[in-house]
């Protein structure tokens, strides 16, 4: 999922923060031994967005609250923080990513069930990223704005949770 998005104002701790998607940020740092819950290290990956982020953000990782989305955060100082904002956006458009302009998380919650699928039971099956067409309990619930972005799998129609 090659997209990103810019937090509003000063909300946070430090200040802005940047918020890519974990599916990227794995393919990002595939073959290094980075940990995913941090900042790229020095001569962990030397992919240009990794150090971007290495230059301008403080801190980074994931957290429950933001679902499948890992936030870096720059520096309160208003000016010094819009620099470092302007930087790693230049850079991310560079790298193909799309700027959201809404939070990628919460504002809904939807399923994809299965048009035609249908267990032993005549129940229908839902999509899981885990396991692919997979009872409704183990389904992925997808936000509102991953389901304006997102392909559905062959076969499969939105349904809200």
């Amino acid at each position: 999922m090659k997209m990103f998005y810019i937090s509003g104002g000063l909300e946070w701790h430090y200040g802005q923060r940047v918020f890519l998607h974990t599916a990227y940020v794995q393919e990002m740092l595939a073959g290094t031994r980075c940990f995913i819950d941090q900042l790229p290290h020095e001569g962990q990956s030397d992919h240009p967005v990794a150090q971007v982020l290495r230059q301008h953000c403080l801190w980074g990782g994931s957290d429950k609250q933001h679902g499948s989305w890992h936030g870096y955060e720059v520096t309160s100082d208003p000016k010094r923080g819009t620099k470092d904002i302007m930087a790693i956006v230049k850079v991310l458009q560079e790298q193909g990513l799309t700027q959201l302009d809404e939070c990628p998380w919460g504002g809904g919650r939807h399923l994809v069930r299965a048009i035609d699928e249908r267990d032993e039971d005549g129940i229908p099956l839902y999509w899981s990223n885990e396991y692919g067409w997979a009872s409704k309990d183990t389904a992925t619930v997808f936000t509102t704005v991953e389901r304006k972005h997102f392909n559905l799998p062959v076969g499969g129609e939105w349904e809200d949770a």
